[in-house]
């Protein structure tokens, strides 16, 4: 069995390679123009245009997978960008719930138009392209197959051909012809009506193509420019808030102030804020003069607040004048100082906020006359484009209207002169001329001999005048033709015009 089975394998792998070598002599022959080859113009159309085709699809899909994947990226540089903002916007300002639901709101319309993209077109497109595989493995099998007929059909010639028949041969022969030209005429028939037909149909899958890629990007910027809409206006918000001083850091109106007096001589404590004890003061004498201090000697511990303000005065005072300098005693009561601090420091605050507010009115009014002024300058430019307009127009007229006065007079003219000259060949003097006949139109002179063909034309030699008189029937007279009578022989008759000239 498995000697049966080795057999049979080899036997199909022999057969397979006698083929492939059979077609590439056949193709080789061909191509060197020692045999000729099965042809058929209208299949090799069709498929220059497969060609074209799946290229033009492979193209497209090349593009709408980069564009994919770009969008990808761009979906995850917008949604952290939303996120950081979200983040930096402080949860105490204004429309702060705005920007926290953007992040939301643009995550689904990435999800949404992300998947729009691919469900409308990518995978039309991979559906669409996956036709090209199929017909382009039946294309290569036709020409496998027109390879196999055109060898059987020259080997099928040969053998008619030969001196010597064996028919056994030639009945195995056409047999193979037959079978060769049954399966390449299948092949060829199937893809003649599947080819044009895959063709036609790339019109509709590109508009479908195009209007679902057109259709998603319009839905998705539409949605996003409103989502913006929202956030400028939440920014609008919070600079009118800003604008009010909403935001504003709160200062402490009375700073803390540090005392920075030198240590006593004594090494008496005269910071205010700590009750004062009983020192032993040292004497101190400032040009020549005994303080307070030294006649009474030691010094008492004050009884209240007022005496301990004064003794931190007396000694302050002492210490600056030992130091060249001016001492300046504190006021006694500061909160009205602090009362007069806070209500400058509130109308400082309502006198920027009217800045602020007047200046952004300003600024409203500026672009207001700006928007004015180019309105302004539009309408302008429109009314002198139509002034223009109507202008060219106008000169169009006019000089059609010239044109059309004088061709009118130079037609006059030429028919007055025309009048004017026949007038005067009509009435031309017997006297002048005479053997002119009466009532002749005018001369002429013949520039050509003619010989007359017909009875009822003239005869005349170079140099003979002929008189023109009218037709006895208008009617018959034909173009180029003019009725006149021969000076020379007093003949009447019809002559060419074009063999004369008019004196």
């Amino acid at each position: 069995m498995a000697e049966v089975k080795e057999k049979s394998s080899s036997g199909f792998f022999s057969k397979t390679v006698q083929k492939r070598a059979t077609r590439a002599k056949e193709k080789l022959l061909q191509n060197l123009g020692k045999a000729d080859k099965t042809t058929d113009e209208a299949f090799e159309t069709y498929v220059s245009n497969f060609n074209k085709q799946q290229s033009a699809a492979n193209r497209l899909h090349k593009e709408i997978k980069k564009y994919a994947q770009a969008l990808k990226v761009l979906e995850g540089t917008s949604k952290s960008l939303h996120e950081t903002l979200a983040d930096v916007h402080e949860p105490e300002w204004v429309e702060h719930n705005t920007l926290v639901s953007a992040v939301h709101s643009t995550t689904l319309l990435w999800d949404h138009f992300l998947t729009a993209l691919n469900d409308q077109a990518v995978d039309p497109l991979n559906k669409y392209q996956s036709n090209f595989t199929d017909i382009r493995a039946k294309i290569d099998k036709r020409e496998r197959k027109r390879l196999d007929y055109d060898n059987a059909r020259h080997y099928y010639d040969s053998l008619i051909n030969a001196k010597k028949r064996d028919e056994s041969k030639l009945q195995k022969a056409a047999a193979q012809l037959t079978d060769a030209k049954t399966m390449y005429d299948e092949l060829n028939n199937e893809l003649s009506e599947e080819l044009p037909s895959l063709y036609d149909s790339r019109v509709r899958t590109i508009i479908s193509f195009y209007e679902a890629i057109y259709k998603t990007e319009y839905s998705f910027y539409q949605q996003l420019e409103k989502m913006n809409e929202d956030l400028y206006d939440a920014m609008e918000k919070l600079a009118v808030e800003d604008s009010r001083g909403t935001y504003f850091s709160r200062r402490s109106i009375t700073p803390s102030i540090t005392s920075s007096l030198p240590p006593s001589p004594g090494g008496i404590d005269l910071s205010p804020e700590k009750d004062m004890k009983t020192h032993s003061v040292e004497p101190y004498k400032t040009n020549g003069e005994t303080s307070e201090s030294e006649d009474k000697g030691k010094m008492r511990q004050p009884k209240n607040e007022s005496k301990r303000e004064s003794l931190v005065e007396e000694v302050t005072a002492a210490l600056a004048a030992s130091n060249g300098t001016k001492f300046d005693a504190p006021e006694a009561d500061s909160e009205p100082n602090e009362r007069k601090e806070t209500a400058d420091n509130e109308q400082q605050q309502v006198k920027g906020e009217t800045e602020v507010k007047k200046q952004k009115e300003a600024e409203k009014e500026m672009q207001r006359q700006r928007r004015l002024e180019e309105q302004k300058r539009e309408e302008e430019k429109k009314r002198r484009e139509e002034q223009k307009g109507k202008e060219e127009e106008e000169r169009l007229k006019e000089e059609e209207r010239r044109k059309k006065e004088d061709v009118e007079r130079k037609t006059k003219e030429e028919k007055e002169h025309s009048a004017k000259t026949t007038e005067q060949d009509k009435h031309s003097s017997p006297a002048e001329d005479p053997d002119a006949p009466p009532n002749f139109l005018y001369k002429v002179t013949a520039s050509h001999p003619y010989d007359g063909e017909d009875e009822d034309e003239l005869t005349f030699e170079t140099g003979e005048t002929i008189y023109v008189i009218e037709y006895d029937d208008p009617e018959e007279q034909d173009e180029g033709w003019l009725m006149g009578i021969n000076k020379s022989n007093r003949k009447k008759g019809v002559f060419p015009e074009n063999f004369t000239r008019k004196v």
